[in-house]
């Protein structure tokens, strides 16, 4: 999986059979794999964090983001069993407090 250009693709390991996943409006922030690899997690440039099935399919919100952006997803067990989605904002500038 990487990013391009803010949109979300998967492609096999020698790079061919590029495939663009989650709806096509969305700009991607960030977007990490579920630890079963069953499921991705996406934030976009509005400020939510999506989750939909590896293939690309059945991508809904799971949460609102209240940070100027996010830069990075990470999944975190809960109970071991279940997963939920962490989200960190991205730090300001240097020079320039947060609001």
């Amino acid at each position: 999986m990487y990013l391009d250009h803010e949109r979300l693709h998967t492609a096999d390991g020698d790079g061919t059979h590029v495939r663009r996943l989650g709806p096509l409006h969305l700009n991607i922030s960030a977007a990490a794999w579920a630890p079963d690899g069953r499921t991705i997690a996406f934030a976009d440039d509005r400020h939510r964090v999506w989750e939909m099935r590896a293939d690309g399919q059945s991508a809904h919100v799971v949460a609102h983001n209240d940070e100027d952006s996010t830069n990075a997803l990470v999944w975190q067990p809960l109970n071991g069993a279940a997963a939920t989605v962490a989200h960190l904002a991205r730090p300001a500038p240097t020079g320039r407090a947060a609001c």
